[in-house]
């Protein structure tokens, strides 16, 4: 007797689907970073390359777009994560989150210093 193939897999249940949609907001993310950073290394060299062979150009050039595409990117991603987290994370993500000290209610908090001295004495 033949097995089918659906009969191998298990069945999908809907916590394995929201486990993936939200692997998948968290990576993309990810990958706007790695492709701005991606623009700001080759926007750089063939920035500085230009400048340095043919001299200087206007704010407008291809070099300089890729460069500001890379920043918007970013500057979107980032700040979208920042946000997203914020104010429509999981309580799970919000913990995962950085700690400050505005969310540290009861808690004491307290900055690590180098130096424990007045900064006149560093003067």
């Amino acid at each position: 007797m033949a097995t089918s193939v659906s009969t191998l897999a298990p069945p999908v249940t809907e916590t394995e689907e929201n486990v993936r949609s939200r692997t998948l907001a968290v990576e993309w993310p990810i990958y706007a970073v790695v492709f701005a950073s991606t623009c700001i290394l080759v926007g750089l060299l063939w920035d500085v390359s230009w400048h340095r062979t043919i001299g200087r150009d206007t704010f407008w050039s291809p070099r300089h777009i890729v460069e500001q595409i890379a920043a918007i990117v970013a500057g979107l991603s980032c700040g979208w994560l920042v946000l997203h987290t914020t104010f429509a994370g999981s309580p799970e993500e919000r913990a995962q989150s950085v700690d400050a000290p505005a969310t540290t209610a009861g808690r004491q908090t307290s900055i690590p210093r180098r130096n424990s001295k007045p900064a006149g004495n560093v003067i």
